[in-house]
């Protein structure tokens, strides 16, 4: 019988690393000091200490170094180093262990040699290193422990069992555990935490060192070891420390490269980052590279999932069965590649890069599209979903359209969405379905709304096209115009109120807001998309229409209050026109009590709007309530909006029909505060070239006008004023109340000795107030003392959670609204019962007081 070959194990050397390695372990290093055997006379004490940590944290290097200083004090120290390859082999690390005692060479190699089913003695290698330990103090040292085989591990546990009052320390590192059993369960340890007070063993001490990353102040420690100045200032040791993760070996081998490059300070910090960067990849690099194929299957399909799915999710991603799968996380946890926990992902982003750079084309679309299908079934997030389908084109299963449209809402409002728009324009050339093609083109609207507002345009502009007069897509022609009046401000409306086909919107199927009949009439025509708006709505447009052409004040306000009092948009779609337009309306009167209306109705709009990420309705919204400010007489918070408006404005992209308007906003706030040079220069584009001469070109040349006035060039602001007010003519705006350009113009006609022109002008301001002025028969404005008013829905649901005692805060947390919200939801509704505070909510609704509330009530 031939016998089997002897195994060459590899030899662990016990030559310390460079200090640098072991620079910032000095907790570490004491303890293993206290621990190490020693000749100096005195009661010996045996300890085994086990050292966790992953790789590159150190554990080796640190082993070497207490290899090194327990042999300067005049230990024995054996060494072994464990493997992948040589877990296999029965009592390697044993061998290992004994190999340097020639005596016992025999022994070893026939304990080597022996077939594996053999009984093989178990007490004479612990007899002989305890004889070996009492000749002189002796230091194990087992590397790597977690890959030792397991009757090596079965004999040390029975050695530790032995060890009485004899000098000998016992080193073992390994990696966290993972499995149901830990190392040091299987070794019998009682490990402690160094730190806490130890509880000593009857015969020995054990206890547990875990090697976590370094701290900013370890880090500064290894850059001292490698020449910085010391001390290191704490910025740049926070930097490198971050760039590296803490990770020692990183930090190292950064360092190393580097070379002549050193500096002090921030800078050094700054220019050391390219190196831990190609660090950190080979690091990775060199770890993924030894992974078997399973473990490096599920280490791509947890790069891929970012952590969405849970573990029985990638291991079914990864093609793997339950048992190998398991296996190859508790190896890729163990080898500190992936985090613990139920939804493991890559450490950091290197990992995933070296994990997914190997895949062909191919393979990384058939990863892709097998990832969307099993992230899809597990209900993860539509964003994520949608960016694999991206980057998995022929997969197109009948859930895609869908997902791709729910993804890119969520992505507005949380980063770019470029890549889900490539996305979306495959799936809108590979479908055929009405609805779903209606529904891309407002989601790639949307999308290209903050970059592009003309292909936006063009997306709205389908989209309300494909809808036609189907009653069945009412809503999504709704949504289409409603878009499309933010994104072109003020002309799309003022468009539809005269009867002008609006540039953005296909004139076949008439306008959004008035449909294919007269717009002059007061009552919406039967058959328009508006037949969907609820009757709030509907009452805010016509009064929009009614205050344009400055006739039926009465009835303005009356429609307008409506629209500004309850709900204005649909089920299941959220509408800002109608609330703009109620809102003008009122403004439109002049009247201080609807100003009051607006501030406080506008304001929840703006809130809202920006929450969600709708900056042009924020806008249109901020814009009002300036407007409504200056009527109460109210400069400061006036310019306040309109400053905010104009730093708004500057962060959009914004349409040419809308960028006049932008414009003279931005020169209005440098007037106002008396810089008339960047109020010009800010005015300097061509107002018809950009905004085709509609309604905010007339807002540009006002603007212009008013920083001519201003500058002492009364000509030159007359000619401003008049192009202004053949403008609004033009569009058909006779109210009094917008832009009083004819009484401007005529006081600057009277300085400039055209009193003719001045008195036509006067006199035509007067007859227009006169028809705009109200009816002397109308009941007042205003007065709600009665307290008859009903309430809103929104107004009832908050004026009841209040009532009953709940913060401001808490009923914005119940109803999923911001505080501010709230507030003004609170104020009409106190108005509205004729009360003055919270403490008569529940007197006026009828309702109980919640007691024993704690912080939920109000003090």
């Amino acid at each position: 019988m031939t016998e089997p070959p002897v195994p060459v194990l590899p030899r662990w050397r016990g030559k310390a690393g460079p200090l640098s390695l072991v620079a910032g372990r000095g907790r570490e290093k004491q303890l293993l000091e206290d621990v190490l055997p020693t000749r100096h006379p005195g009661v010996p004490s045996p300890a085994v200490v086990l050292v966790e940590g992953f790789a590159g944290f150190g554990r080796t290097t640190l082993l070497r170094w207490a290899a090194a200083a327990a042999e300067e004090r005049g230990a024995r120290v054996l060494t072994a180093r464990c493997s992948t390859t040589e877990s296999g082999f029965p009592y390697g690390v044993v061998a290992q262990l004994l190999a340097p005692l020639t005596r016992l060479a025999p022994e070893v190699t026939t304990l080597l040699r022996s077939p594996a089913d053999a009984p093989r003695p178990m007490n004479w290698p612990c007899r002989e290193l305890l004889v070996e330990a009492a000749r002189h103090p002796l230091l194990l040292v087992v590397d790597d422990a977690q890959w030792a085989d397991d009757p090596s591990l079965t004999l040390l546990a029975r050695l530790f069992r032995q060890l009485r009052d004899v000098p000998v320390t016992v080193l073992v590192s390994a990696t966290p555990s993972v499995g149901p059993r830990s190392l040091s369960q299987r070794l019998g340890l009682d490990v402690v935490h160094r730190g806490r007070d130890s509880a000593d063993h009857p015969s020995r001490t054990d206890h547990l060192l875990r090697l976590g990353p370094l701290s900013s102040e370890a880090v500064a420690e290894v850059l001292v070891a490698h020449g910085w100045p010391a001390p290191v200032d704490p910025a740049p040791a926070a930097e490198v420390t971050r760039r590296c993760r803490g990770n020692p070996a990183v930090l190292v081998a950064a360092l190393a490269s580097w070379g002549e490059e050193a500096s002090e300070g921030v800078g050094a910090a700054t220019a050391l980052g390219p190196h831990l960067a190609a660090a950190l990849t080979r690091w990775a690099a060199r770890m993924v590279e030894g992974l078997p194929d399973e473990a490096r299957a599920l280490l791509r399909s947890c790069a891929l999932a970012a952590g969405e799915l849970d573990t029985r999710q990638l291991i079914r991603l990864a093609g793997l069965g339950v048992p190998v799968g398991t296996r190859a996380l508790a190896l890729l946890t163990g080898m500190g590649l992936v985090g613990t926990g139920d939804r493991p992902s890559p450490v950091c982003p290197e990992v995933a890069g070296q994990a997914l750079g190997e895949l062909t084309a191919t393979e990384r679309e058939e990863l892709h599209a097998r990832a969307a299908d099993i992230c899809y079934q597990g209900g993860v997030r539509d964003s994520l979903v949608a960016e694999m389908l991206l980057a998995a084109p022929s997969f197109r299963p009948p859930w895609a359209v869908e997902v791709l449209r729910t993804g890119a809402t969520e992505r507005r409002l949380t980063g770019p969405t470029r890549s889900l728009m490539r996305s979306m324009e495959n799936a809108l050339a590979r479908t055929a379905d009405l609805e779903e093609r209606i529904g891309l083109h407002i989601e790639l609207g949307l999308a290209a709304r903050s970059t592009d507002p003309v292909v936006c345009q063009r997306h709205f502009d389908m989209a309300y096209e494909l809808c036609g007069t189907d009653p069945a897509l009412a809503l999504c022609r709704l949504r289409a115009a409603d878009q499309l009046t933010l994104l072109q401000g003020p002309d799309a409306l003022s468009d539809a109120v005269v009867g002008h086909p609006s540039r953005g919107v296909p004139p076949r199927h008439g306008h959004p807001w008035c449909g294919p009949s007269d717009p002059g009439t007061d009552g919406l025509p039967p058959g328009a998309a508006v037949d969907a708006l609820p009757d709030a709505a509907r009452a805010g447009l016509r009064a929009w229409r009614l205050a344009v052409s400055g006739a039926e004040r009465d009835r303005v306000v009356e429609l307008a209050r409506h629209g500004l009092r309850d709900t204005t948009s649909p089920a299941g779609v959220t509408l800002y026109t109608p609330t703009l337009a109620a809102a003008s309306a009122l403004l439109l009167t002049g009247d201080e009590h609807g100003a009051r209306d607006v501030v406080l109705g506008v304001g929840a709009l703006i809130d809202e709007s920006l929450y969600v990420g709708e900056s042009a309705a924020a806008l249109h919204g901020l814009l009002l309530r300036a407007w409504g400010y200056h009527l109460l007489g109210l400069p400061e918070q006036t310019v306040t909006d309109l400053r905010a408006a104009a730093e708004l404005g500057s962060t959009m992209a914004c349409h040419p029909r809308l960028m006049p308007l932008v414009v003279a906003v931005r020169s209005t706030v440098l007037r106002l505060d008396g810089l008339l040079p960047a109020a010009e220069q800010a005015l300097s584009v061509d107002p018809v070239g950009a905004g085709e001469g509609g309604l905010s070109t007339s807002f540009f040349l006002y603007a212009r006008a008013e920083v001519r006035a201003a500058d002492g060039r009364p000509r030159e602001a007359l000619a401003d004023f008049v192009r202004c007010g053949q403008g609004l003519t033009g569009h058909g705006w006779n109210n009094p109340v917008l832009l009083p350009w004819r009484a401007r113009a005529a006081a600057l006609a009277g300085t400039l000795n055209d009193h003719a022109f001045a008195v036509a002008l006067s006199s035509e301001t007067h007859r227009l107030e006169l028809l705009w002025a109200p009816s002397t028969a109308s009941a007042p404005y205003g007065d709600r003392s009665s307290g008859t008013v009903p309430l809103t829905p929104a107004e009832t649901r908050v004026a009841t959670l209040a009532g009953e005692g709940l913060s401001n805060r808490l009923v914005a947390e119940r109803l999923s609204i911001s505080p501010r919200t709230v507030e003004l939801h609170l104020t009409r509704a106190y108005r509205k019962l004729g009360i003055s505070g919270r403490a008569e909510l529940p007197v006026a609704l009828a309702l109980p007081r919640r007691e024993n509330e704690g912080d939920d009530r109000v003090a």
